[in-house]
């Protein structure tokens, strides 16, 4: 017969800080008086012992935690013999059933484990558009809650995960992929090739959920050192990442300079928090590729953040990416949920600028038309907010493919008179219009006086070049008449004849 329960949970007094804890069923975890999740290391041991854990498959809670009363008869000492029998509680917080997790991947040199779950995000198409292929949320979670060994050195759960897994933070990660997948992603295995499975991964975290102690983030992959380069890659939806100079194969060039399928403009910039640490010079982020890990996933390390100067650039490519995707299969539509970095919570800005111009002001820039659509006319009537705002969203993503700017844009009041004034919605695409031409005429001018001073420095180059090897031909005439003997006159010898 199970034990019974109390209704309300007991307080217990964790030995190694002295503050009150219970264990929250909600959370599955232990919580101060404060609400705030207590790590495992202050509180328990790093694995119960089989005699002492006792948990139900679905992870309930453990049955033999101590009672206050039989706690404190023994004492202080008592009480922490007491508490480290604690059994851990479950590695996943999530209300999740385990069942939604079906596929795990298990390294036996570690026996560090990872359970996979997908979720279908949409479809896209394959290079060359003859067929679609899925994208998938990819939720994961700690199967096993295996001890530290020395591939996980380094490797810990935060005690402060609010802080440390905000947007923009890039982490490593220990994963084990599930069985029968290739990815090429992956930047390292473990030195045991022909068991070690455990790999090492980083990527950028886009979103963070407090209230449900997770995080996302998107995938920084090399593809096997090739970069965008590599077979089946759409290039359009990667993004260069980089520690030090940003750099781009020949081969990850669109081979038309026409192509739509390019990299994503803007470089991203990443500050490590070691400096001996850095990125692959083909590091690459993937908008499509996104991850789902829990707070108290175990295996994570913080390698850096976005630099403040690339973060709205990073922001921007995502939703552009994912604009493009849902709007080639079923039309424009709320883009997966985002959390930006708070205002106040963003530092300084630098003064180093992140992305160079000439990877913001393209050779061929495409037309600056913005009458795609029936209600961008002055006689289309009227639309709804909603269809105003994707409106507005279709602007910002083409100007930022293309380094343009908007201006001072329309507040929700000006929104609404704009969907409902086509006259109005009209004249302010016009002044969007003139102002992008202009902005191209500026940067064809700019790149036409760019190549002309080139030109120029070119044509006085080589009369430079030309004045020198006249000046040196000068002198070495002057030096060979110098070195030329004189012809002296010949030497008229005088008779001497004698008299008789």
């Amino acid at each position: 017969m199970a034990p019974k329960r109390s209704d309300k949970p007991e307080w217990r007094v964790d030995p190694n800080t002295g503050q009150k804890v219970r264990w929250s069923e909600s959370k599955q975890a232990w919580v101060n008086e404060n609400g705030k999740t207590v790590s495992k290391a202050k509180t328990l041991p790093e694995r119960a012992s089989s005699s002492s854990a006792r948990r139900t498959d679905s992870g309930s809670t453990p049955t033999n935690i101590p009672r206050k009363d039989s706690a404190t008869a023994g004492g202080s000492d008592a009480l922490a013999r007491s508490m480290e029998q604690m059994a851990p509680p479950s590695t996943s917080k999530s209300p999740v059933p385990t069942a939604q997790f079906p596929l795990s991947g298990t390294d036996p040199t570690s026996q560090i484990q990872t359970r996979w779950g997908f979720d279908p995000l949409g479809s896209v198409p394959n290079p060359g558009g003859s067929s679609m292929r899925p994208v998938n949320l990819k939720r994961i979670r700690e199967g096993n809650g295996a001890s530290q060994t020395r591939f996980q050195r380094g490797y810990i759960t935060s005690e402060d995960p609010n802080h440390d897994y905000r947007p923009s933070r890039v982490i490593e990660v220990l994963l084990v992929p599930p069985p029968q997948t290739s990815d090429p992603g992956d930047s390292r295995i473990t030195p045991n090739g022909s068991t070690g499975l455990v790999r090492l991964r980083r990527f950028i975290i886009f979103e963070q959920s407090p209230d449900q102690e997770r995080f996302r983030a998107v995938a920084i992959k090399t593809y096997n050192a090739q970069g965008v380069a590599a077979p089946g890659v759409i290039k359009a939806h990667h993004s260069i990442v980089y520690t030090g100079q940003p750099r781009m194969r020949a081969d990850e060039r669109p081979n038309d300079p026409g192509d739509a399928d390019r990299m994503q403009p803007h470089a991203i910039r990443v500050q490590q928090y070691d400096q001996e640490q850095a990125l692959d010079p083909l590091a690459r982020i993937d908008y499509t590729d996104i991850y789902e890990l829990d707070y108290d996933f175990p295996n994570i390390k913080l390698f850096g953040k976005v630099h403040t100067d690339s973060w709205p650039s990073f922001m921007l490519q995502y939703r552009s990416v994912w604009a493009t995707i849902q709007g080639a299969i079923t039309g424009p539509r709320l883009l997966p949920t985002i959390q930006d970095v708070p205002e106040a919570e963003t530092p300084r800005a630098g003064t180093e600028s992140v992305t160079s111009a000439r990877t913001v002001v393209r050779a061929n820039p495409p037309q600056s038309s913005t009458a795609s659509t029936d209600h961008t006319r002055a006689d289309s009537g009227p639309i709804s907010d909603a269809q105003m705002v994707r409106l507005m969203d279709n602007l910002r993503i083409r100007a930022a493919q293309n380094g343009w700017t908007i201006g001072t844009e329309p507040d929700d009041r000006q929104i609404h008179r704009m969907a409902r004034d086509s006259e109005r919605r009209a004249q302010y695409l016009g002044i969007i219009r003139d102002r992008w031409n202009g902005e191209r005429e500026r940067a064809a001018a700019a790149a036409a006086a760019a190549a002309e001073n080139v030109e120029d420095d070119e044509d006085d180059e080589e009369e430079e070049e030309q004045e020198e090897e006249a000046e040196a031909q000068e002198e070495e005439e002057e030096e060979e008449e110098d070195e030329t003997p004189v012809a002296q006159p010949p030497v008229r010898r005088a008779s001497h004849r004698g008299t008789r």
